[in-house]
């Protein structure tokens, strides 16, 4: 068991999390990877994400990256400046990569996605903001 114990998240980890995916059946491998990783999910979507996303960090399966999942991806990140899009592609090339992460990924892993890599995302995540992704920083 200290190989499941390992991919849980923290005990005091307040990270929202949402996932998204453009094929029902990855959305819900999604979230059961979530699940895994000892977090809750606030919101499932089909196709691509709203634009009023109200988590934190958002996973989103976009199945085989395309210019306007990228567009949409620009649109994402502008609307909401504090959240972390963690890019799921199907077949993650160096320009696809690049052209995700200019977009506003903070992250983008390759599809089947492992516990591992998923977790390490979420936990490097929430390791670069102590205060939380996307929430101001309390008052001294």
């Amino acid at each position: 068991m200290l190989f499941r114990s390992a991919l849980r998240a923290p005990a005091r980890s307040s990270l929202r999390v949402s996932v998204a995916a453009e094929r029902l059946g990855d959305l819900e491998g999604l979230a059961d990877l979530v699940a895994a990783s000892g977090r809750g999910i606030v919101r499932r979507s089909g196709g691509r994400p709203p634009l009023d996303e109200p988590a934190d960090v958002l996973i989103w399966d976009m199945g085989t990256m395309v210019p306007r999942q990228l567009a949409w991806l620009g649109m994402l990140t502008a609307n909401r400046p504090g959240l972390a899009v963690i890019v799921v592609d199907s077949f993650p090339r160096p320009e696809t990569v690049l052209a995700a992460l200019q977009g506003g990924a903070a992250a983008v892993l390759g599809s089947p996605v492992s516990p591992e890599s998923l977790a390490g995302a979420l936990l490097r995540l929430e390791s670069a903001q102590p205060t939380g992704l996307g929430r101001p920083a309390p008052a001294p």
